[in-house]
């Protein structure tokens, strides 16, 4: 099957991207919606950390450059530490907080986890 960044275009629909879970779930009834989200989520992982990469390195406004790059700079050093667990599943959930709180990062010490 092809990857999720070759089956989401630029121009996204929802009502096209539902249709396309719809046949999903036709071609493979043995899988769960969740199963089916958990790997779209990690097919989307490596475009994901490549745009947190881009944002870091070029977004036109400096907060945000500083914002994504202590993100980067806290999560690499927060996922070397970790021997424990399944690294990308809290990735996962971290930049599902990041998201939540608008974009606005705090690191840990300063509000953060």
């Amino acid at each position: 099957m092809d990857k999720l960044s070759d089956r989401i275009p630029v121009d996204w629909s929802g009502e096209i991207a539902l249709a396309d879970l719809e046949m999903e779930r036709t071609l493979k009834p043995e899988e769960t919606l969740v199963e089916l989200g958990n790997k779209d989520l990690r097919e989307a992982y490596p475009a994901a950390c490549r745009s947190v990469i881009n944002l870091a390195l070029h977004a036109s406004n400096e907060r945000v450059r500083g914002s994504y790059a202590t993100y980067i700079i806290d999560k690499v050093n927060e996922l070397e530490s970790l021997r424990d667990g399944d690294p990308l599943l809290k990735f996962v959930n971290d930049v599902s907080d990041f998201a939540n709180t608008n974009g606005t990062y705090k690191p840990e010490g300063e509000g953060g986890k």
